[in-house]
């Protein structure tokens, strides 16, 4: 079973492959999708209902945020389950990944790739090596989890895989920055929710 930021690829009849046919001519053009859309798409992914974890990209500007056309997605997979999971429990074994999807005008750039988690009050960002750091907000000090060569329309990452072993909500933020110094970001945060 294959599982990505997009939902569940495993096959799941010939709606699912129509709707992922769909999205990949969408991110192909860079068309967008709307909410509505969105929607309805991660209904038929994750084969049942589903909350929407796309997330909007914006721009960090001198003169402040503007709208991007970037968005970030995250999905939490487990054995015999993928797509938009939002809850696990602190013993089950989880893939927490990621989805970079940058503004068009950004392809073909240089850039790192950034996880910022927020858990109990505290913030803590992911390097390479797949450990977490406290961060201090501050950009200067933000660490890359990874880094690309050159941005192509969707990039997945692996942030997590194992058991969590805590309980509480992970507000999962991602961001990019371009070769150039342009930064993007979600400033709405994934939630992942660990209870008993």
């Amino acid at each position: 079973m294959q599982c990505n930021a997009i939902g569940c690829l495993e096959h799941r009849g010939l709606a699912s492959q129509y709707v992922q046919d769909w999205v990949a001519v969408k991110r192909a053009y860079a068309l967008s999708i709307d909410s509505q859309e969105q929607a309805k798409i991660n209904t038929i992914l994750a084969g049942r209902d589903a909350s929407p974890m796309f997330r909007p990209g914006t721009k960090l500007t001198p003169a402040g945020d503007v709208a991007s056309s970037a968005e970030f997605s995250i999905a939490a997979k487990s054995p015999g389950l993928c797509g938009y999971n939002t809850t696990a429990s602190p013993s089950q074994t989880i893939t927490l990944g990621a989805e970079f999807n940058p503004d068009s005008s950004h392809i073909g750039l240089g850039a790192e790739l950034f996880v910022v988690i927020e858990f109990g009050g505290a913030l803590f960002m992911r390097d390479q090596q797949g450990g977490f750091a406290p961060w201090d907000f501050s950009l200067s000090t933000l660490i890359p989890a990874a880094r690309v060569k050159s941005l192509s329309s969707s990039h997945d990452l692996t942030i997590f895989s194992g058991a969590l072993g805590l309980t509480g909500n992970l507000s999962i933020f991602l961001a990019y920055r371009t070769g150039a110094g342009e930064f993007v970001y979600s400033p709405i945060p994934a939630v992942l929710t660990v209870r008993q």
